[in-house]
């Protein structure tokens, strides 16, 4: 009896330290994950603004400043007024951009999964500079 509990309480604890792994870890999703992509506002364009909802009619999350990097692509693509909307992920704002007013950011793609590290403004080191 006592081996079968020991065994049912070890099996519980690595779920739970899997789980918490996963749930305070969200870096790691990218860097596992090869098919998310990082962008960058597109040069010579108006700064974009995360919408709530992939609409100009939709509250607003927030506006980005010019040259903005690190912009996560979250999976979720839609359609609206003939305008492409992706969603995004930037500086734990999550919301809706029109897709051509970012670029693909391969450089910091990269980065970011070879080094999670990146995706964090808090924990970015030089060794992050897309520049």
């Amino acid at each position: 009896m006592f081996m079968e509990e020991y065994a049912v309480k070890r099996k519980a604890r690595l779920i739970f330290v899997s789980i918490s792994i996963l749930v305070f870890s969200p870096s790691l999703s990218l860097a596992s994950n090869k098919t998310q992509k990082l962008y960058r506002v597109t040069a010579g364009k108006t700064a974009p603004i995360i919408y709530k909802d992939p609409t100009i009619h939709s509250p607003i999350i927030k506006k980005l400043p010019a040259n903005t990097r690190w912009i996560v692509k979250l999976p979720g693509v839609k359609k609206y007024s003939n305008e492409t909307w992706l969603h995004v992920s930037w500086n734990n704002k999550k919301g809706w951009i029109k897709k051509s007013k970012l670029v693909f950011d391969a450089k910091a793609t990269d980065m970011a999964i070879k080094n999670p590290k990146c995706l964090h403004k808090k924990t970015r080191v030089k060794s992050c500079s897309t520049s």
